[in-house]
């Protein structure tokens, strides 16, 4: 198996390669990446060499009279030693992380699938889980992930009796289902609900604030004149209560007065009265 990556240790390079030209540091990194891609060996024939090179054997043969002493020549195939050690370095940590890896793995499934010890004797204050009940949902409702209602979708007994004792009518249970069907239809992502009987009850509450209420009934009507203060116009105009104004209707009264005796009537004995003028 090939290793992702070459390490490469750039001083140690420059040390043992200081004398060689540009040409030959070409074909001296090109054989390296090659043996790393190989797995640590190359085979020794010259023309192979010269393709894996990537230029002609002409041009090969004095390239690797300089580059022969940096290889081990071993049953026809060469080998690198720096390149031989890394790629065992390599193997033995990828092996490492493999074992790791399992490792971990096999500690998530125990520790996901495995079941807690049971207590011989709760604790006081502690509920034991034989103790534990569960709150069946209404028909009709699903708290998992958020769904659509289906077109063949029909109000379930408890969505209606839930509503009805609210006091939605009767009649009324079955239009408002239909309408929350249509839009749970037609609503995009907002017609997703994860509790239905939820969304019931919130569309049945709105529907009551919808209502009509029933108004108060009239009073009873009065007959008879109504009193009505005078016009503001004729409040502004009325005179100002003035001395003089009062000393003026106090003159009309007396003149208007059916029950005032002239000045002659003072001489005049009344009917039934003693006249005491001499």
């Amino acid at each position: 198996m090939s290793e992702p990556y070459l390490p490469f240790y750039v001083g140690d390079y420059l040390r043992d390669t200081g004398f060689l030209t540009l040409e030959q540091h070409g074909a001296y990194l090109m054989l390296l990446m090659r043996l790393w891609a190989a797995g640590g060996s190359l085979p020794g024939d010259e023309d192979k060499l010269a393709r894996l090179a990537g230029v002609s054997l002409r041009k090969w043969r004095p390239l690797w009279a300089e580059l022969h002493d940096f290889f081990e020549h071993r049953d026809g195939a060469i080998t690198h030693k720096r390149i031989s050690a890394e790629l065992v370095k390599a193997g033995q940590l990828r092996a490492k992380r493999a074992a790791a890896g399992a490792r971990g793995a096999a500690a998530n499934i125990l520790k996901n699938h495995a079941s807690p010890p049971a207590n011989a004797e709760a604790l006081p204050g502690q509920i034991r889980p034989d103790q534990l009940t569960v709150k069946a949902e209404p028909e009709g409702s699903a708290k998992t992930r958020p769904s659509r209602l289906s077109p063949d979708w029909v109000l379930p007994d408890a969505f209606r009796r839930w509503a009805e004792a609210r006091g939605l009518p009767a009649e009324r249970c079955d239009i408002e289902a239909t309408r929350m069907l249509n839009w749970s239809i037609n609503a995009g992502r907002r017609g997703l609900k994860a509790d239905w009987f939820r969304a019931w009850q919130n569309w049945v509450l709105s529907a009551i604030d919808e209502l009509p209420r029933s108004r108060p009934a009239p009073g009873p009507v009065v007959s008879g004149p109504v009193a009505t203060a005078p016009p503001l116009a004729t409040r502004s105009m009325a005179p100002r209560d003035t001395p003089a104004n009062a000393a003026r209707r106090r003159l009309e009264l007396l003149e208007n007065d059916p029950y005032r005796q002239s000045p002659a009537d003072h001489h005049q004995p009344s009917p039934g009265r003693l006249s005491l003028d001499p």
